[in-house]
């Protein structure tokens, strides 16, 4: 698990050195919605800031090509609720409440190939 969260850190790292980030205000909450895109103009990463600044809501990370590696659930600026970080064929699910892990679990995704006799 640890290795899992390590080699995201790594790829995030990494993501972060050519992008361009956004920041607009929402007229209904007052939530900033964020936004970074990379040089290509894909979408990095999404999510919302409360009126104090914190992480609210669900964030999204992507890869520079553009699929979902993790989705992550905060409130009031803590980890709150399931995050979900994908990689390959597997996932990995980690469930928070008030910034403290309480459960986590990896998933393996298995395809199958029908055939026809």
């Amino acid at each position: 698990m640890k290795q899992l969260f390590l080699i995201l850190g790594l790829l995030f790292s990494t993501i972060t050195l050519s992008q361009e980030k956004s920041y607009k205000q929402c007229d209904i909450t007052g939530e900033i919605i964020y936004n970074m895109v990379s040089s290509n103009g894909v979408i990095l990463e999404e999510g919302r800031f409360n009126i104090s600044g914190k992480h609210t809501g669900t964030w999204k990370q992507y890869s520079p090509n553009g699929e979902l590696l993790v989705l992550a659930k905060f409130k009031e600026g803590k980890k709150h609720g399931t995050w979900k970080h994908y990689a390959n064929n597997t996932y990995t699910e980690v469930v928070y409440v008030n910034g403290r892990r309480v459960k986590a679990r990896q998933i393996i995704e298995r395809t199958y190939t029908l055939t026809s006799n």
